[in-house]
């Protein structure tokens, strides 16, 4: 369970229209916004921060995806592996890529500019850090500076997180299992040290407990996005996941 208990949204009004933001795009609050919010200062330089990293369109959403991801696998990091994937889904990412990008290398998913560009990722996120002169060499066949300062910095952030989560020990959301569980645990994802909260004992809902700040309305409200927007997984061999956990084997 987590080390430090997330403060109840309910407290932090000066937080609300960036949260009702969240709950239109996400569908939830992420735990670790609400820890981060109990010194507001520094929830307000993070916010500020991404937004500057959301506003560059050098390199696709697609590719700093799939760099955040390896470089939180390469890491350990097994909170922000999950988010990743998830946010992946969320982006229109193919399931097929987020799983087997560990398989870049000699994947045909994977084309050349973007395998340089996840083994720079990948060796990012090594500890001690294995990033050469090479992985330059191979990025810049594809990319300008620019573009591999915005990697570089989306990458960062990741690492950042994965440092905050794997030391706070984050609880993880149940949107997020849902889909970590369906694509990364075939190469051994769990949730490890990270509790789930828990579900009700309907299978077919995302349903959290109230965290506070909401009435009960508002919290129904809020569940029921999950309801209409919650992902379906196909995988490649026509296998579909749903994400109350039920699979469906192919014809």
């Amino acid at each position: 369970m987590a080390h430090v208990d997330p403060r109840d949204r309910g407290d932090l009004p000066e937080f609300e229209d960036y949260f009702s933001y969240l709950d239109d795009h996400a569908g939830y609050v992420p735990n670790a916004f609400l820890t981060m919010a109990r010194l507001p200062g520094l929830f307000h330089g993070y916010m500020s921060f991404s937004k500057a990293l959301g506003e560059l369109q050098g390199v696709s959403v697609e590719m700093k995806v799939l760099m955040s991801h390896i470089a939180s696998s390469a890491y350990g990091c097994r909170f922000c592996e999950a988010h990743t994937a998830h946010t992946g889904v969320m982006r229109g990412v193919a399931d097929e890529r987020i799983e087997k990008v560990w398989e870049f290398e000699s994947s045909d998913l994977f084309d050349q500019s973007e395998r340089a560009a996840l083994r720079l990722a990948r060796d990012m996120g090594q500890v001690p850090n294995q990033v050469t002169q090479q992985h330059f060499d191979d990025l810049r066949e594809w990319f300008t500076d620019d573009q591999i300062v915005e990697m570089v910095a989306a990458v960062s952030l990741f690492g950042f997180w994965n440092r905050w989560n794997d030391t706070m020990a984050t609880d993880l959301e149940v949107p997020i299992v849902k889909v970590a569980d369906a694509l990364l645990a075939g190469r051994g994802w769990s949730p490890g040290k990270h509790r789930v909260m828990e579900t009700a004992p309907d299978p077919n809902r995302y349903t959290l407990p109230n965290p506070g700040g909401y009435t009960d309305a508002q919290w129904r409200q809020r569940q029921a996005y999950w309801d209409d927007h919650r992902p379906t997984i196909t995988k490649p061999d026509g296998t579909v996941i749903h994400p109350d956990g039920t699979i469906i084997a192919p014809d």
